[in-house]
């Protein structure tokens, strides 16, 4: 039994290994100018607190966010600059988009959004998984 259940332990492994640069992210301001009532006059509105997660796909040299904040299934974002750290030096994430920009050093991010309709600024912090 022993020798079973290290075997299928051993063949599920690879599907874990792809997950290693995964962050769980949450904001600590989140703020955004809408026009709540239909009547071109736009106001900052405070939104709750919102969490996400954050891959960096380093093959590909992008960032994958996924979370309802992000308005879709998954929200990939072009690298700028990315960079994992090294000893002596922080993780490093500057990505932009056509809409907006991401940045990340160490566990602090910062990002700015804009539409057609709304802005969006945020600011939280990540956690490694």
């Amino acid at each position: 039994m022993r020798y079973l259940i290290t075997t299928i332990l051993l063949a599920l492994a690879p599907l874990g290994w792809g997950e290693e640069n995964v962050w769980y992210c949450a904001t600590d301001l989140f703020y955004a100018f809408e026009d709540e009532k239909g009547d071109g006059t736009y106001s900052p509105i405070r939104y709750k607190p919102e969490t996400f997660t954050l891959r960096y796909e380093e093959k590909n040299e992008r960032l994958a966010l996924k979370g309802q904040i992000w308005s879709r299934d998954i929200y990939y974002i072009e690298c700028d600059f990315c960079s994992l750290g090294s000893l002596g030096n922080p993780l490093l994430f500057k990505a932009s988009s056509a809409f907006g920009n991401f940045a990340m050093k160490g566990d602090r991010f910062f990002s700015a959004v804009a539409s057609y309709d709304t802005s969006q600024m945020l600011t939280g912090t990540c956690t490694k998984f």
